[in-house]
This record gives C-alpha cells, sequence and structure tokens, in this order.
C-alpha cells in the first residue's frame, strides 16, 4: 500500500488548523501534522519526513513570504503552497517570485476550497518527486557522457562521422593527433570539407581504392565498413590506420545520411607484420583484442554520437528560428561600431552612417537603473568576452529619440579573415517586461487546467507531466513566434506543410492590401497573387518543399546554411505599373524531432533606395564627363526645380520678364513674368519666335567683364543677360528685360508686327502694358544678374570638381570592395549637402607648434553671423565679435579640445558687426590627419532655444513651487489613506478566517449520520446567513479599492453575463458589443441592482436590462415587473438608516 504524503501546515489561527486537519486527512492519502510557529516548521523540515508545507500569510515574528524565503535557502525545491486570506495580487506574485508552487486564497465553500487546497498539495509533491527524478537521470548522463570521452581519449583512437548529403566530415582531436596535427588547423563549421581532413592526407597508392571502399559502403550501407590505409603524418612519413564504421538507421530502420566510426593508429602492428611475419598468430591475437576493444568503443560512440546528433539538429532548429527574427546586429572593432544591420538602425532610429563609429555606451542612458555607468558596463562586457566566452545580458539603450528601451544583449567574440571582432545581438524586449506580468497569469491559468487533467487521469500522472512541460515550452515558443512575425517590421507570412497561410502580419497588409482575416487559411498560392497576379511557387514554397525548378523563377537566389534562401526581385505591377523593387528571404521551421512543419518569408520594400542609387549614379556620371564634352547639360548639372524656384523670385522682385536658355537660344526653364506681347504674340509667330531665339543667344554670349544690356533682337524691348559658364564651356544664358523706355514707340511695334505677320492693333495694346523702367535701374538689375550667375558658374565648377575628385579616389582604391565604395560615395556626397544646412559648416586645423587656420567655410557664415568669407581673417573676426563674458572660455575651450584631442563644444553669445547680440552653439569632432589635427563642424544660431529655455526655467520653477505644495497635501492624504487600509484588512482578514471555520463545521455537521430534516434546514439557514456575512465583508474589501484603479473598457454584455440571479427570474437583455468606459466595480453595481429588485421587488419574475443614448452619453436601464417602491418613501430612499 502507497504511503499516505506527510503535510505540515502552519497558522496562527488554531481553530483553522484543526478545520483544515480534517478535511484533507478525509481524503486517505495524506497526514497533516499543524503547528501555529514558522520557526518549529523550519526545525521540522530538517527531519526529512515531510512531504509538503502549507502556510498562511498574516503571521506574527514571521509571514509566509519570510517563511518560504527561509525554506528556499534551505531547499529550492521542497513543495511549499502559499494558503492566506490575503487576496491582494501583489502577495500571490511576490508568493510565486520567491519560489512558492501555488498561491490559494482562503474564503467561499469549504469543500471545494480544502479540495482544491489537498489537490494543490498532491501536485506539488509529484512535481518535486518527478523533478529530482529527472536531476538524477540527467547527472547520471552527464557522467556516462564524460566517462565515453575520457575512454576515447585515453584509448587514443580517433573519431569521425560523415554526412554523406552535405560532404561534411566531424573529426574528434584524437583523429588528428595520431597524425601529429592540431584539430583547430581544419574547418568544422558545417561546410564540406572531406577532401580537405581525409582524403588529400591519403597516401597516393592507397588513395582511389579508399575512396571507393567507402563511397560503396555509403551507397549501400549494410553491415559494418572496414578499411585499412595509410595517412600523411605532418612531419612527412605515413600512418597504418584501421578505419571503422557504421551507418546510423532511423525507428524505421532506414539508413541516414550520417556515418560514424573510428581511426586507430595501427602503425607499429603493421611495421611487427612486415618484420615478423613469423609471429603471425600472436599478431592475430592481438588484432583479436583491438577489434574486441573497437567494437566496444563502437558502440559507446555510436550512443554519444546519436546525443550529439539531437543536440545538433536541435541547435539547428533554434539556430534557423533566430535567423529568421528582426534583432538588431552590431560588428564591433576596438570598441567602436564597424557595421550594423537593418534592424539596428529601426532600433536606434538612426542612419548606418550615424551609427558607425560609436561606441555601444553612446546608445545608452548614461546611467543604468542600478547605477552603473554605461561606459563602464560597456567595457566590463567587452573585456568578458575578450578575455572568455559569449555573454548575455540586459541593459537599457536610448535611441535617437531619446526613447529608452530595455534590450537583451547576446556578446560574442567572432574570427573574420584571421582577424577577431566582436558580435552583439540586441534584442528589444520592453514589451516582454511589460508582459511578464500577463505571462505570469496565463502560465498559471494554463498549469492549473492542466493539473485539472492530471487530478482526472491519476493513472497517467507520469507520463502527462513530462507532457504538460513539453506544452508549456511549446506555447512559449509559439507565443514568441507569433510576437515576433506580428511586430517585425518587414511584411512576412508563414504557411504549413499542406501550403495553408498560418501567419499574414501588419506590414504585409500594409504592402499588399489585403487584410489577414482575407488570407489566413488560404491554400494553392493564393498568398502569391498580390505579387505576381497569378498563381505559383514563391521563395517559401523552395524552402519549404526543395524543389530547385522553383529556382530557375528567381533571377539569382543566394543562400546561407541549408536552409536561409534570398533574392531580389522587380515586380512590374507596383507603384501603379511603375513597378518595384524588394528583397525576398525565406526558410523553414522544424519541430522537436526536426522535421519540417512550415516556413516563413520576409519581403522588404527597397524601391526607393535603388531609384535614390540609379539617380545619384547618373548624377555622378553626367559630372565627370570632359567639359568640351558636348552632352554635359545644365540640367545634369544643377536641379531644374530649384533653379526655376530662384528665377521665378528674383523675377518677381526685379519686375522683369526671366528665363534661361541653351547657349542657341532654346529655353531651359519656364518663362517667368513674360508679358501677353513676347509670350502670346512674338514667339507665336514663326518668325518671331525664331528672332527671340537668336537675340537670347546673342545677349547671352560670354563676357567676363559685366552683362549684355541692348534692344532684343525681335520686339526692341530692352533686354539683358549673362552667361553661364563651367571651367572654359558656355552651357546657358540667364536673360531678363521685357521692360521699355521713351525711346520705344508704338509705331515701331506696329511696323515689327507687319514684318513677322501678327496683328497690328494687338501687338499695339499690348506694347503699351509692357512695364517702363529706366536704363540706370535696368542695368543695376542686369549687374546683379551678373554676379548671381558668376555664382552658379562657380557653383557649378565646384560640383563638377567635387565629382572629379570622387571618382578619382574611387579609382585609387580599386582594392576596396564594393560595398565599401559605395559607402564612401555616398558619404562625399553627403558632405557636398552640407552646404545647404541651415548652419555655418566649417573646417579648422591645428599644427603641433599651435598654429590654426581655417580650411572651410560655407557661405551661410554671412547671413548667420554677418561676416564677410576670408579664410586669412575669419577666425580672428569671429573671436573678436565672441562676447567679451564669453571670448576667454570659447579660446579655452578650443585650445582645450586641441590639446586632448576630444570633440569640441561651446555656447555663447555673439556680437554681430551690425550691433545685434544672438546666441551660438558650435560643436566639431576632431581627425588626426599626419602632424595635423582637423575639426570639422556646424555653428547654430540658438538664440530662439535660449529664449525659449529661459522661459520654461522660469515656469519650471512656479511650476516645482505648486508640485511641492500639492505633494506635501496627496502625502498626508496617502499616510491617512494607508492607516485606514490597513486596520480595515486586519479587521477582515481576522473575521474572514473565523467565517471560514465556522462555514467547515457547518459542512461537516450537516455530513453527521441521523441528523433531523429540522436541524437540517437551521443547518442550511445558518450556512446562508454566514455565506452572506462573508460576501459583505468581502465587499468592504472591493469598496476599499474603489476609485484606486484606473477605469478601464468593459463590454456590457459580459458584464451581466456574470451577475447571478434565482432561477425563477427571467432575465431579459439583447446581447450588444457596447463597451463603457468604467471603474472595475462597475459589475458590483449591476449586482446590487439586481439583487435589491430581487429581495425587496415583492412579486419580482422578471429584470430586464437596456440602453438608450442621450445624446452623447449612454444611459442603462434596469427594469423590474416587482412591486416598486411607494412615492411617499422615495424621498426617504437615501436617508441614513432607513430600508427594509
Amino acid at each position: 500500500m502507497k504511503e499516505p504524503f506527510q503535510v505540515l501546515y502552519v497558522d496562527d489561527e488554531e481553530f483553522l488548523l484543526d478545520l483544515a486537519r480534517l478535511f484533507l486527512e478525509r481524503s486517505g492519502d495524506m497526514v497533516v501534522s499543524v503547528t501555529t510557529s514558522p520557526h518549529e516548521v523550519l526545525d521540522h523540515m530538517e527531519s526529512g519526513r515531510y512531504d509538503a508545507i502549507i502556510s498562511d500569510y498574516e503571521m506574527p515574528v514571521m509571514n509566509g513570504i519570510e517563511l518560504l524565503k527561509a525554506v528556499r535557502e534551505r531547499d529550492t525545491t521542497f513543495p511549499f503552497i502559499l494558503f492566506t486570506g490575503r487576496g491582494r495580487e501583489e502577495v500571490a506574485i511576490e508568493a510565486l517570485n520567491n519560489g512558492a508552487n501555488f498561491y490559494l486564497q482562503k474564503g467561499g465553500d469549504p469543500k471545494a476550497q480544502f479540495a482544491e487546497l489537498a489537490h494543490k498539495v498532491r501536485q506539488a509533491i509529484l512535481l518535486n518527486q518527478t523533478g529530482k527524478e529527472l536531476h538524477r537521470s540527467h547527472q547520471e548522463l552527464s557522467r556516462a557522457s564524460n566517462r565515453y570521452k575520457a575512454f576515447i581519449a585515453a584509448s587514443n583512437t580517433g573519431a569521425w562521422e560523415y554526412h554523406s548529403d552535405t560532404g561534411y566530415t566531424w573529426c574528434s582531436a584524437e583523429y588528428f593527433s595520431m597524425l601529429g596535427r592540431d584539430i583547430n588547423a581544419y574547418d568544422h563549421a558545417g561546410a564540406m570539407n572531406v577532401k580537405e581532413v581525409w582524403e588529400d592526407l591519403l597516401h597516393p597508392d592507397d588513395r582511389q581504392k579508399a575512396k571507393e571502399t567507402f563511397l560503396a559502403y555509403v551507397n549501400r550501407p549494410v553491415g559494418m565498413y572496414e578499411q585499412y590505409f595509410r595517412m600523411l603524418h605532418i612531419d612527412g612519413h605515413y600512418v597504418w590506420i584501421w578505419s571503422r564504421g557504421r551507418t546510423i538507421l532511423d525507428d524505421d530502420g532506414t539508413p541516414t545520411p550520417i556515418t560514424v566510426g573510428t581511426h586507430i593508429d595501427i602503425t607499429r602492428q603493421k611495421e611487427q607484420e612486415e618484420l615478423l611475419q613469423k609471429s603471425h598468430d600472436e599478431i592475430q591475437a592481438a588484432y583479436d583484442v583491438i577489434a574486441k576493444t573497437g567494437e566496444e568503443l563502437r558502440a559507446s560512440l555510436d550512443r554519444l554520437t546519436i546525443q550529439e546528433q539531437a543536440l545538433r539538429e536541435s541547435e539547428e532548429k533554434f539556430r534557423t528560428l533566430f535567423e529568421s527574427a528582426a534583432d538588431g546586429i552590431l560588428i564591433l572593432e576596438d570598441g567602436k561600431i564597424l557595421d550594423c544591420n537593418h534592424q539596428a538602425e529601426v532600433l536606434f532610429r538612426l542612419s548606418k552612417n550615424a551609427l558607425i563609429g560609436r561606441s555601444p555606451a553612446e546608445l545608452a542612458p548614461p546611467f543604468h537603473p542600478d547605477g552603473v555607468l554605461s561606459h563602464d558596463l560597456c567595457a566590463e562586457k567587452i573585456r568578458t568576452v575578450s578575455a572568455g566566452g559569449p555573454v548575455r545580458f540586459e541593459c537599457v539603450h536610448q535611441n535617437s529619440d531619446g526613447r529608452e528601451f530595455f534590450a537583451e544583449v547576446t556578446l560574442q567574440q567572432i574570427s573574420i579573415q584571421g582577424r577577431a571582432y566582436l558580435q552583439a545581438f540586441i534584442r528589444d524586449i520592453s514589451d516582454r517586461k511589460r508582459a511578464e506580468m500577463e505571462l505570469i497569469r496565463k502560465n498559471e491559468e494554463l498549469a492549473t487546467a492542466y493539473e485539472e487533467i492530471l487530478s482526472a487521469e491519476a493513472e497517467a500522472r507520469e507520463s502527462q507531466d513530462e507532457l504538460i512541460r513539453k506544452d508549456l515550452i511549446l506555447q512559449d515558443t509559439k507565443n514568441r513566434l507569433d510576437d515576433i512575425i506580428a511586430f517585425l517590421p518587414d511584411a512576412t507570412f508563414a504557411i504549413d506543410r499542406e501550403g495553408m497561410v498560418i501567419a499574414w502580419n501588419r506590414a504585409m497588409e500594409e504592402m499588399t492590401g489585403v487584410m489577414a482575416e482575407d488570407m489566413m487559411g488560404k491554400g494553392n498560392y493564393e498568398y502569391s497573387l498580390p505579387f505576381y497576379n497569378e498563381r505559383r511557387p514563391m521563395l517559401i514554397d523552395l524552402a519549404l518543399t526543395g524543389d530547385e525548378t522553383i529556382a530557375d523563377r528567381y533571377p539569382t537566389i543566394s543562400r546561407k546554411g541549408s536552409f536561409l534562401y534570398s533574392s531580389e526581385i522587380f515586380l512590374p505591377h507596383f507603384y501603379q505599373g511603375r513597378g518595384g523593387y524588394f528583397w525576398f528571404t525565406s526558410c523553414p521551421f522544424f519541430d522537436h524531432d526536426g522535421n519540417i512543419t512550415g516556413a516563413i518569408e520576409c519581403i522588404r520594400d527597397i524601391t526607393d533606395r535603388k531609384r535614390v542609387e540609379e539617380a545619384l549614379e547618373k548624377h555622378l556620371v553626367a559630372l565627370t564627363r570632359p567639359l568640351d564634352d558636348p552632352a554635359l547639360s545644365f540640367d545634369e548639372i544643377f536641379d531644374i526645380r530649384e533653379i526655376q524656384k530662384i528665377q521665378d523670385e528674383f523675377a518677381e522682385a526685379a519686375g522683369v520678364a526671366s528665363i534661361i536658355t541653351h547657349p542657341d537660344g532654346r529655353p531651359i526653364t519656364r518663362p517667368s513674368r513674360f508679358t501677353r506681347l513676347c509670350n502670346d504674340i512674338i514667339r507665336k509667330t514663326e518668325l518671331g519666335c525664331k528672332n527671340c531665339y537668336r537675340s537670347d543667344a546673342i545677349i547671352g554670349s560670354p563676357y567676363p567683364d559685366g552683362p549684355v544690356v541692348q534692344p532684343c533682337m525681335s520686339g526692341g524691348l530692352w533686354d539683358a543677360g549673362a552667361s553661364i559658364v563651367v571651367g572654359n564651356r558656355h552651357i546657358a544664358n540667364w536673360l531678363i528685360g521685357q521692360v521699355r523706355n521713351e525711346n520705344q514707340s508704338e509705331e515701331a511695334m506696329r511696323e515689327y508686327a507687319r514684318e513677322i505677320g501678327a496683328d497690328e492693333e494687338d501687338i499695339a495694346a499690348a506694347f503699351r502694358d509692357v512695364p517702363s523702367m529706366s536704363y540706370e535701374q535696368f542695368s543695376t538689375i542686369a549687374r546683379f544678374l551678373f554676379t548671381l550667375s558668376k555664382k552658379l558658374s562657380e557653383s557649378a565648377y565646384q560640383n563638377v570638381q567635387q565629382a572629379r575628385f570622387i571618382v578619382d579616389l574611387g579609382q585609387q582604391n580599386k582594392e576596396l570592395c564594393e560595398t565599401q565604395k559605395r559607402l564612401r560615395e555616398r558619404e562625399d556626397f553627403l558632405d557636398s549637402l552640407t552646404r545647404t544646412i541651415p548652419g555655418v559648416v566649417y573646417q579648422f586645423y591645428a599644427q603641433p607648434s599651435g598654429e590654426m587656420g581655417l580650411r572651410y567655410v560655407s557661405t551661410r557664415a554671412e547671413d548667420i553671423l554677418g561676416i564677410t568669407i576670408d579664410f586669412d581673417t575669419f577666425f580672428d573676426r569671429f573671436t573678436t565679435c565672441v562676447d567679451e563674458r564669453d571670448r576667454e572660455a570659447f579660446l579655452r575651450s578650443i585650445a582645450d579640445a586641441v590639446r586632448e584631442e576630444k570633440p569640441w563644444e561651446f555656447e555663447g553669445r555673439f556680437i554681430k558687426p551690425t550691433g545685434e547680440v544672438i546666441w551660438f552653439q558650435g560643436s566639431s569632432i576632431p581627425v588626426r590627419e599626419g602632424d595635423f589635427l582637423t575639426f570639422s563642424g556646424i555653428i547654430l544660431d540658438i538664440t530662439r532655444r535660449k529664449q525659449a529655455e529661459i522661459e520654461l526655467l522660469e515656469r519650471n520653477r512656479e511650476r516645482e513651487e505648486t508640485f511641492k505644495e500639492a505633494a506635501t497635501l496627496s502625502e498626508s492624504l496617502r499616510e491617512a489613506n494607508k492607516k485606514l487600509a490597513l486596520l480595515s484588512s486586519i479587521t477582515r482578514h481576522d473575521i474572514l478566517n473565523r467565517v471560514s471555520v465556522l462555514m467547515g463545521y457547518l459542512d461537516l455537521a450537516a455530513d453527521l449520520p441521523a441528523i433531523s430534516d429540522e436541524l437540517m434546514i437551521y443547518l442550511k439557514k445558518c450556512s446562508s446567513v454566514t455565506s452572506d456575512i462573508a460576501r459583505q465583508i468581502e465587499f468592504t474589501r472591493i469598496y476599499q479599492d474603489i476609485g484606486t484603479h484606473d477605469p478601464l473598457w468593459q463590454r456590457l454584455d459580459e458584464m451581466v453575463g456574470n451577475v447571478s440571479i434565482p432561477q425563477d427570474i427571467s432575465l431579459v437583455y439583447v446581447p450588444t458589443t457596447v463597451e463603457i468606459y468604467a471603474d472595475a466595480m462597475m459589475v458590483k453595481v449591476l449586482e446590487n441592482l439586481f439583487e435589491n429588485a430581487y429581495r425587496h421587488g415583492g412579486t419580482v419574475t422578471t429584470i430586464s436590462i437596456s440602453t438608450r443614448k442621450d445624446g452623447d452619453r449612454l444611459v442603462i436601464l434596469v427594469e423590474d415587473d416587482g412591486a416598486g417602491i411607494a412615492d411617499d418613501e422615495k424621498e426617504r430612499i437615501f436617508e441614513r438608516g432607513y430600508g427594509k
């Protein structure tokens, strides 16, 4: 007969101890010992006679949580159940976090309560016993594995494992040491290496036969593989090897691709065989001994290899799952970021260029929540990884928006082409942190459900315990995978083994316009329609089936490992038929047995990136053409949209017409402020238009000394022009005009109308509308146009020179990879764009002698600082304009930055030559160039920000005073509420304990034999009254919490469904999806309304609930068909002490 469980129950309520013992021992499978002292529990625990502990929470000297911590210091797995009247959620969480097996709240029906308590006790004991058995089994397996490894090493027998599907061969260290070689000199990363580790080391006379013998066995693996051959020792002589092996079979007896075996050095035996032929019998006996040893070793190695294969397959599954997740990845060298993936850019909201060169500590707040400096934490982890193996830790990062997030970081050392780097995997776990509480609750519910199944099927308890553990792991993995897929920034979907869609994330909905509910469960290549407008296999089907014919549908496919596929594709029907570029990545996923159960595919839209790259390449090619190349045009050097804007604003400000043309007069830009005379009349005639083009070409001809100002050769109006020249090449004319003066007559215009075939009256009327302007005023505008055109010419020439510099730099660095080349070109391009940013971009240098000079300053210096650009005097003039109050600190900050070679930052006041005072902010980063130290940076006008900061500081001081007053008042109220809540909870806890005991004894009395019917009626009435008392006391706890929690959205039909009413009363309610935003106590309001109706409504048979809208409010009506309240009593309902 099975021995009963020994249970120790501690509670400061002795009457509750006796009642619990009576109920628990009625089951017959446990014996309960009781005590009121937690210290006695610890003494009894040392005796080893008890199987579990039940503990109350609130006890003098030591509460239940403190007792739990003391128990866990002695035994981390000893079954411990917290059984308490404290119903607070924080108590339950604290108990479970400190290792309690279960948490159970007192109160309610005693039979159900103690039945549940007995069930939890049995469950905790059985789980503890099963865990100890698994721990012992694991230790025994580990010891056996260590013995096998030691045996292989001691026997100097080399082990090998060959994969016929990949050509990969794993070899033990002894395999190589018997050849005088080092295992670390060979690639064991999983690629085909059989030639390197075996074939190339065979004796030339043995190589062909050895390969044929081995391949013959692998192709038809029957029985045992065995042969002899010679292999090359590192010092040049050959070693005789006895090679034996066997192919591993699966559960059905089918050969797998894996063959395992051993190599034994038999050189001495061979030498003895050649020298001592006469001792054949002795050698044969030695061979028999070796064969027996090899057989035993092979059996041990077979078992070890199977275990290692299972582990390797498990690692491969998790690696595949990890590669499909969008974790941020950083590559570090010397503590600085060398490279990163796209997800890292998403996490930190910084471009790759902005991340490269930074330390990980710069991507975190200065201090972590535990007070550790981010810089110190980063340095410590890098030292740990450099000295040992990989580390995983949690830390806080910060993106460019200032938002902090929790991250899980895995840091490890990798080698690329013999050079050591650090690789960091960063996963945002902020959502996981917030979801931990919800996961704990869900896991508790799931465990309870599985344990009820175990209780109902006691005969299968042991097998179901193992099933529950696996299901929990599987569910957790599925939840994590679902969360990862749902929130991946890339469009992602997944299919099962039958090709049915099982996941379709939000990004996929946005990309395709197909919602998840319309795609889930669809098969027959439904998922390919949004991309190809036809049903066809996609990359995901190649990953799922391995059908290589699918690869023929893609231009190129790259493979990483055995299962990860990716391809770049152009889809012509996207973007209203303009087409788009997309990057597809897919891989399968596996069950715990290594079988493919489905596949996942991620799709990223790279259209914008591709088009920017194409446009940049086209622009760069144009800029690098020879200046005398006829194909080099104005619109290839300048942005026509920006030039058009400048032209329009210039024409409007000057009050003249304007246009930019080719050297031959053909228009490049749209006309600005053209008169009706020229635009709608003269240029609409064939001869007039031809004359206009000829005149524009002549007026826009290059003249280095100033603009050309003369009457138009077409209509005779005053025109002026300036040429735009790049180097010595004339590429465009900038023309203004269409104004008249007193020397131009209407009669001359009539004569010109007859010459070109235009209407005289129409041209005369249009001539009168032409604006007039003095020659001096028009000449002034023309000279300004000449200066502006000259600036455009210089800007164009600088762009061409910069483009040629970029190309020359690329030619000098051909040995760099294509990726580095593109990165450098983009950086050069971005550098040229810095001239348009709203700040003064500059670069100055410092020599070892202390001399400093300016290399570059952008033209914005004149607008922002009011200082003209002169490299020789700019620095001195800038220093002079710095306010005297800040000047000494300004110069000292520069000297410190140069001496310490650190970034320079400074804020101060600046007095413009006009007398205006502004605040400026300067910053720069130093770069060592031989003996020179170059600082590149920007100066910003921060006057508005400073004014706002001063105003904000004043407001903050006012708010702080208000907050201090409010905090003082709030603290006083909080202390008063704490005292009231403590008094209420202690009193309520004691009363509920005694009510529970009373209800327990009433249940025991009702079960006594030969009890009279009359006494049974009295007992039931006592039980009903006691239940009412318990419910009302419990309401005081709920009432205490009113207003302490935030309101939440609640469905009205769910609240109505949670309210119980007597069976003889009908509830009339039409379910709706109405949700209300109210306190969590709202359901208690409905309970009270229903209870008042059937308790005090007289002949109530029906209660109805309905809703109606009243403006922007919702009215909830609760009605019944009872007697109601008399009119003379309605006014007294809310009087103290009045009621029925």
